[in-house]
């Protein structure tokens, strides 16, 4: 027989930081039942029969049913039953009511719930900033109307941006279009705007990674591959380059150097500077070849292979 009252510790945390829910039976449970959670502690106490709250029953006669259902059954009806819950939920980040009944489906009716943020949870979302290639600002796209959002959806198709080079997990070449955007937010919504004053505004921001063809495991599969997303810049983080190349460790990409930089270095720099630069790569003459070649016929540089050729030189050097 099963315990009138049960007591547990969940392995994990519960979302719910208080929740006290009466609930009506279900098709799948057998009682009705009062649930009190606390934190990690669960109490549930089954109800008497007695003092159970029931659920509504609404009798349908199903049109579609042939004779031989009817026939199968011993009825032309079944019952659509719809529970009953009375709760009330503290989490993280709202309070929530359940009173009446519950529907699974809108058709049915209007589910009897509420969810109450706390006003010291809201944020106002005060600013988007589209930045191009050059660091420039082209404007503030944080207004939820639908002109302001296509303006910036024509200026996201328009940006110009920074392109990155790597190599997807199985060696397939991706050419990789990014461009920064800032989001920001100030603490505080409607009547409580004015707590943005005691408090610092927060700031993300992220780069825009949009690829030429799918990335990932999942590519050529039903589900498909990752065609665009994004990654947060971190805190000392200044740099698109140094956000791309975590991302490539992150999904298991091989970061292929970005020659543009390396052609802005050439063309503002000497021939003795440039030496010495690529000196520090452990030079010697095949990965010296090997650069220039790079940089004068496809534009890229093979991080990989160059590795290759530095563990190779340093061995030679034993």
């Amino acid at each position: 027989m099963k315990k009138r009252i049960t007591i547990e510790r969940n392995i994990t945390q519960s979302d719910y930081k208080f929740r006290i829910c009466l609930q009506s039976r279900t098709e799948d449970e057998e009682n009705c039942e009062l649930r009190i959670n606390i934190f990690r502690r669960s109490i549930t106490i089954i109800i008497p029969d007695w003092m159970a709250l029931k659920p509504i029953q609404i009798k349908v006669t199903p049109s579609s049913w042939s004779e031989a259902d009817i026939k199968r059954l011993g009825r032309d009806y079944y019952y659509n039953i719809i529970y009953r819950e009375y709760s009330i939920s503290f989490t993280n980040e709202y309070l929530s009511l359940y009173y009446g009944p519950q529907f699974d489906d809108s058709s049915d009716g209007k589910s009897n719930h509420k969810f109450i943020t706390y006003f010291w949870k809201d944020y106002t979302h005060i600013e988007h900033l589209l930045f191009d290639y050059d660091g420039n600002s082209l404007g503030n796209f944080a207004s939820t109307r639908l002109s302001e959002y296509e303006k910036m959806s024509d200026v996201r198709d328009n940006i110009k941006r920074r392109i990155f080079n790597c190599l997807d997990y199985d060696g397939e070449h991706i050419v990789v279009s990014t461009f920064i955007e800032q989001r920001t937010w100030n603490l505080g919504f409607g009547y409580f705007k004015w707590i943005k004053y005691f408090t610092k505004p927060l700031v993300r921001r992220s780069l825009s990674l949009e690829f030429d063809k799918e990335t990932g495991e999942r590519k050529g599969s039903y589900k498909g591959g990752t065609l665009g997303t994004g990654i947060d810049f971190l805190d000392d983080e200044e740099c698109s380059e140094s956000a791309f190349k975590r991302y490539c460790a992150k999904n298991k990409m091989t970061y292929i150097y970005n020659i543009s930089d390396a052609i802005k270095f050439i063309d503002s720099h000497s021939e003795d500077e440039i030496i010495k630069e690529i000196d520090s790569f452990c030079y010697n003459e095949e990965i010296k070849n090997y650069v220039i070649n790079a940089i004068n016929t496809i534009h890229t540089i093979d991080l990989t292979y160059l590795k290759q050729l530095i563990y190779k030189a340093k061995l030679e050097s034993i």
